[in-house]
């Protein structure tokens, strides 16, 4: 019998695959979970309370001839972590940076644009980034954001882009203030509401990888892009 598993703080799709032994495709792209798929387009953006159904395992049949040892290994399907880094508005190309995930340390160089991009376990709930001369630090818990068109998500995306936002899911006076920011420096209209060409602005800028227009408002010199899971 299939099962129903209620999404919780910090997972995604990736994560809850990898508790019951699927890949993520596998989960994803069962039909039983097309509603979910529908709604929330991106496997890695699940809100707590979603459901996702866990399809029953089918039997998989190998021949082998009797009388030897044969090894049977399962296949890992990682995760991966994108993230484009800048300095101020500036992206932080070609520099070194140590990731540490749940502890695990590993080095490597960003790219052209900025882009550090490494495969990650599939339940990894952590991230530091050490990056540059200047060894700024990024610290990322990984499967929780959230989509754009929640409130939390939105915030996550407004304070990772540098602004004064607080990811406490309200639609306060501090994140109408940030939104109103965000508008004004992305020529929308200044409504600090959280309207759907300020979801698609929001999720265009950080979800995506380019260059990231001047923001005079915003607070932070340090700022990161991109995605996790």
């Amino acid at each position: 019998m299939p099962k129903q598993h209620t999404v919780q703080e910090g997972e995604c799709v990736n994560s809850i695959a990898e508790q019951y032994g699927f890949f993520w495709q596998t989960v994803w792209n069962d039909p039983a979970n097309a509603k979910l798929k529908q709604l929330r387009q991106d496997h890695g953006m699940l809100v707590p309370g979603d459901v996702v159904v866990i399809p029953d395992k089918r039997v998989k049949e190998e021949t082998r001839s009797s009388g030897a040892v044969y090894k049977f290994q399962k296949l890992g399907v990682p995760a991966t972590i994108r993230l484009q880094l800048f300095d101020g508005n500036q992206p932080r190309l070609y520099q070194a940076y140590d990731l540490t995930v749940d502890g695990q340390k590993r080095s490597g160089t960003t790219d052209n644009q900025g882009v550090l991009q490494a495969a990650i376990p599939p339940n990894a709930k952590q991230a530091v980034v050490v990056i540059g001369p200047d060894r700024a630090e990024f610290r990322f818990q990984l499967g929780s954001l959230q989509p754009v068109t929640e409130v939390k998500g939105a915030q996550a995306r407004l304070s990772n882009l540098g602004y004064d936002c607080a990811v406490d899911g309200a639609l306060n006076d501090t994140t109408k203030k940030a939104l109103v920011q965000f508008q004004s420096d992305y020529g929308l209209p200044a409504t600090g509401s959280l309207d759907t060409a300020t979801q698609k602005k929001l999720a265009d800028i950080h979800d995506g990888i380019g260059d990231v227009a001047p923001t005079a408002s915003a607070q932070s010199d340090d700022r990161t892009a991109g995605g996790a899971h």
